[in-house]
């Protein structure tokens, strides 16, 4: 091979190298403008109404990290991780938590006798339409949104020290 063909190849790689870093910088910061349901993009914005006609609407919340649970009453995990909210709520402050139970099959009467008899010291609601927003397949399903409306966490059951591992992170 000849040094000129040598070169050629040597630009041709850096050419793509720099279109690809070029890609990457665009996709990852580019103002934020994109919103998804997944870590790392904007949230989703949502209003759910919780029990006694408290509104909650995730876009209002800038400025505050944001803890989403979306559950059932059936699921056994999704108790679980009401502890461990229950925990987590007693050792950090500042913290807006929102439990959203998204079974449709369960009637608005059966959901707020369960939510009553549970005490919850956050809002908890019923909608299965949140739950479609945020492309919900299994429960427990955790989100934490940051402070600017982030994700940046999204998993399954989270014991309450992980949680507030995470969440102080972005405090």
């Amino acid at each position: 091979m000849s040094i000129r063909s040598n070169r050629v190849q040597v630009l041709v790689v850096l050419s793509l190298v720099s279109v690809a870093a070029i890609y990457y910088y665009w996709v990852s910061f580019s103002g934020g403008s994109k919103t998804g349901v997944t870590e790392g993009l904007k949230a989703e914005d949502f209003t759910v109404v919780g029990l006694g006609g408290e509104s909650f609407q995730l876009s209002k919340h800038l400025g505050r990290v944001v803890v989403l649970e979306f559950m059932t009453t059936w699921c056994g995990y999704c108790e679980m991780q009401i502890g461990e909210l229950r925990a987590f709520q007693e050792r950090v402050e500042g913290v807006t938590i929102v439990t959203i139970e998204v079974d449709a099959r369960l009637g608005d009467e059966a959901f707020e006798a369960w939510a009553d008899e549970k005490g919850f010291g956050w809002l908890v609601a019923h909608s299965p339409e949140a739950g479609r927003t945020y492309k919900v397949t299994g429960v427990p399903t955790v989100i934490v949104v940051d402070k600017e409306g982030t994700i940046r966490y999204r998993g399954p059951y989270t014991q309450s020290n992980k949680l507030e591992i995470l969440v102080l992170q972005y405090m």
